[in-house]
């Protein structure tokens, strides 16, 4: 088959002539431009057949006065009628403004034919040639153009042959001429006006593009964070004494997720519990992604604390049924924070701090709980505000101490190692609990200045101890996940008068699986350093066993939770057992937990465990006391349990 080649005429028709196209889109933007314009000319119109009237009645015979003076009155009548009764309209269609048209064509039509009749005038016949240029430049549509042209062109040639063939024939060069620049001259203004048109849609739904991308989260179609807030404080704007809620709804260990799917997995998992938490609560609730695994939820429940509560852990029944994401099922649960919206108004900023604490209080507690936040919790978080305040402005190297507690090998009683633990008295506040201004630190971003000064602290104490003692020392989330806070340590470490070989760094699995491929090159510059790692509670999270085959961790610390349990469950003995061996197998030392009873250290000899910590051995002692235990762990040959 050839190809068809077009002329260059033939490609511009191309180009053009569907440009000239009133599509449906198109259509009641093109009737909104047309329509001013006609409403204009219906006033031009009454205007100007009122003033014929009158012309007529002053210059006419007695004779041809009262038909013409009739035609142009009732064109007046007409055209005004129609002004009044267009005038409120809204909305107008293509059709309405056409059947204007054809109105007012009609009307100059008539006053021609009736002037014509009566006075048959040469130079009158120009208005037949100037009724369709005029038409092409205030017509919406060919569909009144062509008309009006064959119809003004057939009255020029038949009145103009009234007045012989030689006037006719001269006519009819002027008719041709006509007859192509009338509808020339339509299509350019129609091109004109669909173009701008077309290019207003066009920027338009650029805007709307831009707005929804600024509005509504690409991956879920939800809400997104900026305007989910901005809703909620519109709705706390209202002058509305309803109580309500609203709830801060986080993924348990979603990072994990993706860490073993793939970020596509999480991705599309994220989708589906948007769509679920849309099934879940309609449509009359605002439900947004405010997070990369946290949504927020806006409820309308006038309800007592307990009852939002209730409810909110009977939403957590619509995770136990397992996602199916590209045939693998995957099973979640969410913890949630729930703040009601009662009492005096508050900014949607102030409800995000409450809610965030509130589900950070829930993750806190176990994986699975709702919180709703209470003036209790409102206190607790007025004293943790305190204690940061106290914090940022604390003389962290005078205020900031640490206490040591063993690791003992458990068959010796020899003492391999000590813990260092934070501690904090404050001038003001006295003294606060580690986890709690741990956490505060954390949450606040300035726990990489504390770890500073007291992994200075440790290794100054440490370079006095014995060789063969260790010093474990744990890291902050914040600390691993920092590549700046890893250069720190490291230079720290290697300054410092301990060999790096005797320093082991705790890690945590929350840190871990929070960024996995940071953490891994973090364990690596530390690794390389010469110091060893250690992945801290074992078994109080999702216990990963990919961290094992994936970092370079020496030690493995099974959580208290696991010897709790041991002495009343077989299960238990035999699942810690069976880590004890993998560890064993795998050249990873273990240290088991808050050992607290003697029973406990018996159960743990039997199944091969090799040494422990816990307050059976000793509490955590002063940095000053160390030397003085170890001193009276080797002279009675096992270690003193301390008061």
């Amino acid at each position: 088959m050839t190809e068809r080649r077009h002329s260059p005429a033939g490609a511009a028709l191309d180009t053009i002539l569907p440009k000239l196209v009133v599509t449906p889109e198109v259509e009641p933007f093109y009737a909104d431009a047309w329509w001013p314009v006609t409403r204009f000319v219906l006033i031009m119109t009454s205007a100007f057949y009122a003033g014929l009237a009158v012309v007529y009645v002053l210059t006419e015979t007695a004779a041809d006065a009262p038909w013409l003076v009739s035609v142009a009155a009732f064109s007046f009548f007409v055209s005004l009628g129609m002004l009044l009764v267009t005038r409120s309209q809204g909305g107008v269609r293509l059709w309405q403004v056409e059947l204007t048209d054809v109105t007012i064509v009609l009307i100059i039509l008539t006053n021609i034919y009736a002037y014509q009749f009566m006075h048959l005038q040469i130079d009158r016949m120009t208005n037949f040639i100037i009724l369709p240029v005029f038409v092409a430049v205030i017509g919406a549509s060919f569909r009144i153009i062509i008309p009006c042209l064959i119809v003004s062109m057939a009255s020029l040639l038949f009145f103009a042959g009234q007045m012989g063939a030689q006037t006719q024939s001269q006519f009819l060069t002027l008719a041709l001429s006509v007859s192509v620049t009338a509808p020339a001259i339509h299509a350019i203004i129609r091109y004109i006006i669909i173009r701008e048109i077309q290019a207003r849609q066009e920027a338009e739904s650029l805007r709307d593009a831009a707005r929804k991308r600024a509005d509504f989260d690409g991956l879920t179609g939800l809400a997104n964070r900026s305007r989910f807030f901005a809703e909620l404080q519109d709705r706390l704007d209202r002058p509305n004494s309803d109580s309500w809620s609203v709830g801060f709804l986080d993924i348990d260990g979603f990072k994990a997720i993706n860490d073993i799917y793939g970020n596509v997995v999480g991705d599309r998992l994220l989708a589906a519990v948007a769509q679920r938490l849309l099934h879940m609560y309609g449509e009359n609730c605002l439900v947004a992604r405010i997070d990369s695994d946290e949504f927020g939820i806006v409820s309308h429940w006038n309800l007592d604390t307990e009852t939002i509560r209730a409810n909110y852990a009977a939403d957590q029944s619509a995770f136990e049924e397992p996602f199916l994401i590209d045939g693998t099922e995957i099973r979640v649960t969410a913890s949630i924070g729930v703040v009601p919206i009662s009492g005096p108004p508050v900014s949607a900023r102030v409800i995000g701090e409450r809610g965030e604490y509130a589900l950070f209080r829930a993750k806190r507690e176990r994986r699975g709980s709702v919180v709703v936040f209470t003036d209790e919790i409102a206190l607790e978080m007025e004293n943790l505000g305190a204690i940061e305040h106290a914090l940022r402005n604390a003389d962290l190297v005078n205020e900031l101490y640490l206490e040591f507690q063993p690791q003992v090998e458990l068959k010796t009683g020899k003492v391999l190692a000590f813990e260092a633990l934070a501690r904090w008295k404050n001038k003001s506040l006295g003294q606060i609990r580690p986890d709690v201004f741990i956490g505060v630190a954390e949450r606040a971003g300035i726990v990489n200045r504390l770890t500073l000064v007291l992994l200075e602290k440790a290794l100054t104490n440490a370079a006095t101890w014995p060789e063969h003692v260790g010093l474990s020392f744990n890291l902050s989330a914040r600390d691993i996940l920092s590549p700046h806070a890893i250069d720190d340590i490291c230079k720290l470490i290697g300054k410092s008068e301990i060999d790096p070989g005797r320093v082991e760094l705790e890690v945590t699995e929350t840190s871990v699986m929070t960024d996995f491929d940071q953490a891994k090159r973090a364990v690596e510059r530390l690794t390389d350093l010469g110091c060893s790692i250690a992945l801290d509670d074992f078994g109080s999270g999702y216990s990963n066993f990919i961290y094992l085959d994936e970092l370079d961790i020496t030690t493995l610390k099974l959580d208290r939770s696991f010897v709790t349990r041991m002495t009343r469950s077989e299960r238990t003995v035999t699942i810690v057992r069976t880590i004890i061996d993998l560890c064993r197998n795998l050249q990873i030392d273990a240290v088991v937990e808050g050992v607290e009873r003697q029973e406990e250290a018996n159960v743990l000899t039997e199944i091969g465990a090799s040494s422990a910590q816990g307050y059976l051995y000793s509490r955590p002692i002063a940095a000053s006391a160390v030397l003085g235990f170890l001193e009276a762990s080797n002279a009675n040959g096992t270690p003193l349990t301390s008061g």
